[in-house]
């Protein structure tokens, strides 16, 4: 981490304006949001299963618990064009136990999807997490994605190992890109 960062800094709430979006700290208003995606089988098709409507409302309430515990271990934050102000997906970071490291995931509304839209949110994230100590981001998709495998690369993300039918990535986000021990590729039981 860098001096004076922890991994609250990773969680703490933040806007994010870019160009065509607005990231926006995911809140209860989200919620439609939140299940509609989660729940929607289009959506989810290189993902994993999509959620019945009950269980995505209680993933929705478990993440809010995550938000707001002290310190926060987790900064989700909806997605919305900056034009019409409509909602078009959610964004997530997750920082793993030991602080250095955090998973990265995006879910958009088939409107969204092939827009340009992941290049452009990763792009502008990337300098506000490297801004908060962590050391790198982890990211996993479906196996057979070419499209997540096409953007992963785009945006600087290097392949590390494919298990259990999902690709995993990681970003250096800072000078040296040191691997600590909660590194999810160097440990042998991760599955993912």
């Amino acid at each position: 981490m860098n001096a004076g960062a922890s991994a609250a800094d990773a969680t703490r709430p933040i806007v994010i304006r870019t160009a065509n979006l607005v990231l926006r700290p995911l809140g209860a208003g989200d919620r439609a949001l939140y299940v509609s995606l989660y729940s929607c089988r289009a959506v989810m098709e290189h993902v994993g299963v999509p959620l019945g409507v009950a269980a995505a409302d209680r993933a929705f309430a478990a993440v809010l618990r995550q938000t707001t515990a002290s310190p926060p271990r987790a900064r989700y934050w909806s997605i919305r064009r900056r034009g019409d102000g409509q909602p078009c997906g959610l964004v997530s970071v997750v920082v793993d136990p030991g602080g250095m490291s955090a998973e990265l995931g995006i879910l958009l509304n088939r409107s969204a999807q092939r827009t340009g839209a992941s290049t452009e949110l990763i792009g502008s994230l990337l300098p506000h997490l490297a801004g908060d100590g962590l050391g790198w981001l982890w990211t996993r998709h479906l196996s057979g994605n070419s499209a997540a495998e096409r953007l992963m690369a785009r945006v600087g993300f290097e392949r590390q190992t494919t298990a259990d039918g999902l690709e995993y990535w990681r970003h250096g986000l800072q000078t040296g890109d040191r691997r600590g021990s909660d590194d999810p590729f160097a440990m042998p039981a991760y599955t993912g």
